[in-house]
């Protein structure tokens, strides 16, 4: 049984949580949809063994931005796309924040490769850059998560 009275406190106490996904499911279909994608944008071989750990192998760090591009807008494109990211965290979600939720228009993509300094993000936080501080981010890795293929979250200032 999920404790959601903790996750509750963490949530307002940390300000996230790290959670399992839901669906292992969507997270395929997710998965899977953007493999092709990729696969199609730069002519991976079926032979060749893909993963989303070495893409690194497979572009050059000045084609990133523009496949980028072309993954978010057919992201955009595709309501099942949004359907499947919304089930891996729903009940979550229902329980932190309610029933009553509405998802921002575009979902967004960062990729980042190996030795790939030019896009590396900032320390940031949504709220800085006119988002809502009542907003709820879901990031999902594609990647073994590990070493330098991780997120860094610093304690709530407030």
């Amino acid at each position: 049984m999920r404790n959601f009275e903790k996750d509750k406190r963490d949530l307002i106490n940390k300000g996230y949580l790290i959670k399992k996904v839901e669906s292992k499911k969507s997270l395929k279909y997710i998965s899977d949809f953007l493999k092709k994608k990729l696969i199609n944008e730069i002519n991976i071989k079926k032979s060749q063994q893909f993963s989303f750990n070495n893409l690194h192998k497979y572009i050059e760090i000045n084609q990133l931005n523009s496949i980028r591009l072309k993954l978010i807008k057919y992201i955009n494109q595709n309501s099942l796309f949004r359907k499947n990211l919304f089930f891996l965290a729903k009940q979550n979600l229902y329980e932190m924040v309610g029933n009553e939720l509405a998802m921002q228009r575009k979902i967004n993509l960062s990729i980042q490769l190996s030795g790939d300094n030019s896009s590396l993000l900032p320390i940031h936080s949504d709220v800085w850059s006119g988002c809502s501080p009542y907003e709820i981010v879901l990031w999902v890795p594609l990647v073994d998560v590990k070493g330098s293929k991780s997120m860094f979250i610093f304690p709530k200032l407030y």
